[in-house]
Order: structure tokens, then C-alpha cells, then sequence
């Protein structure tokens, strides 16, 4: 199989947008020669089963785990020999994922979404405070990526087979809870610069949806600060020093 596209989703009925959605599929469908779309369930309890189930291929459901935890479950089901991950509202256009697959081609063994430093359309708050998350990024784990958070990434499978297994805070349980998942894409980035995969930063456009509930975002910040503390700890130990080929992370 040549492609499989996983959708990781909690209650996100308010912000699926179902003829996206279906041009997302028919696109996809179209693009690839042979595919599957996963969606996997983090426990919702709203429609998102019903609405997104019509279009996909396969439906796992789990109890509320994080995004990290859902991803994982996507990945371990997965067939396709490209793997692509999105956020069920599609803000970045399934279209912007042939930059991905581009860049795979080209020999790259991880691809992600890049906003770059802007967010058009977005409150200025989640402007600046995506400016501060990665600058303190870059500046700690000493690299050039401009936007590790856009919601669509790909890997070829045989590179996710390497990067999964060596994940340290998101493999082995302590990592996965149900709140905010920020810090995987981190993890999985110093586990390709570990191993000498290469990465490659793909400008895409993005739009903004404002389709979140009101939600208190302080037990988020702190487990996002919780995991940073324990990543940067496990950095600073040595825990993700790169092996003998080398740093080849790339924009």
C-alpha cells in the first residue's frame, strides 16, 4: 500500500467540516495509487464518529489518552508505506501534503508542516505565544525548525519503525495522558536527529478555525511545561545524543 493518512480526534464534531472532509478523502483517493484513512477515536463523546466514520477506512477507538497515545495506536495499524498524520479539522489542505510527499521522495525520511513565523487569521495571543514556545524550543534543543506544532506530518514507514520504538517519554507510558500533546512532535524530532534521520521543513498554507470550546488552558500549560522539564532533562542527560552519522536534520 502506498500511503496511509491517520486522524487522530477527541470531540472534535464542532470542528469537522464534513465537504472538507470528503474532498480531503476524495483527494487522497485520487493522488495515491493505493491508500487507507485511520481515524483514530481519543474517547470522544460527542459526533465525531458518526461524521467522519462515513469516509474512512478504519475506526479505532480507544479511552482518552492524548493525541500521542492515539497517533501511536494510528501508527502500529498502519499498512501504507508513506504514513501521513492530520488534525481532523484540516487546516492545513490535504493538498499541502504532496509538499510532504515531495520531500520524502527526495530522500528525507520525516517531512512536517511548517506555518513558518506566521499565523494569518489567528488571535494575536496564539500568535505570540507560538512565537515563545518556539523560540524556547530552538534555543534549548539547539535547532532550526521554525514550527514543529502545524498538525499535518509525514515519515516513511520504514523511518517510523526506527523513530517509535526509541521514543522515551511518549514510549514507555509516563508521556501519555489526556491533555495537551505538544511535546511529541519534540520528542519524535530529537529521536530522528538521534538516529541521523533526515527531516525536512515543507512551507505549507494554514488556515485558522476559530472551533474551540471554551476551556481552561492552565492545566494544559503545566503539563506542557511538565513534559518540556522531563525532555529537556532527558536531553541534557544524553538520553537523545545523535549516533555516529550525524546530525542531518534540514529545512
Amino acid at each position: 500500500m502506498e500511503a496511509t493518512f491517520i486522524i487522530p480526534a477527541h470531540n472534535e464534531a464542532a470542528s469537522l467540516h464534513v465537504p472538507d472532509f470528503g474532498q480531503a478523502v476524495a483527494w487522497i483517493r485520487k493522488t495515491f495509487g493505493s491508500s487507507e484513512i485511520i481515524l483514530v477515536d481519543d474517547g470522544s463523546t460527542d459526533e465525531t464518529v458518526r461524521l467522519a466514520g462515513a469516509w474512512v477506512d478504519e475506526i479505532l477507538q480507544q479511552d482518552h489518552q492524548g493525541k500521542a497515545a492515539a497517533l501511536q495506536a494510528g501508527f502500529a495499524r498502519a499498512r501504507g508505506a508513506r504514513v501521513f498524520w492530520s488534525d481532523a479539522d484540516w487546516s492545513v489542505p490535504v493538498v499541502e501534503a504532496a509538499a510532504l510527499n515531495a520531500a520524502l521522495s527526495r530522500g528525507y525520511d520525516y517531512a512536517l508542516a511548517s506555518r513558518g513565523w506566521g499565523r494569518p487569521g489567528a488571535p494575536l495571543h496564539r500568535w505570540l505565544s507560538s512565537c515563545f514556545f518556539t523560540a524556547v524550543i530552538r534555543q534549548t534543543f539547539d535547532w532550526s525548525f521554525r514550527d514543529t506544532q502545524c498538525g499535518l506530518k509525514g515519515a516513511r514507514r520504514e523511518a517510523l519503525d526506527r523513530i517509535v520504538p526509541a521514543l522515551i517519554h511518549f514510549g514507555n507510558g509516563s508521556g501519555r495522558h489526556a491533555g495537551t500533546d505538544a511535546m511529541f512532535d519534540i520528542e519524535c524530532l530529537l529521536v530522528c536527529r538521534k538516529l541521523g534521520l533526515r527531516a525536512a521543513e515543507c512551507p505549507v498554507r494554514w488556515m485558522h478555525f476559530n472551533n474551540r470550546t471554551q476551556q481552561n488552558y492552565s492545566p494544559l500549560l503545566r503539563q506542557i511545561y511538565s513534559d518540556f522539564k522531563e525532555i529537556r532533562r532527558l536531553y541534557h542527560a544524553g538520553h537523545y545524543e545523535p549516533g555516529k552519522q550525524g546530525t542531518r536534520i534540514c529545512i
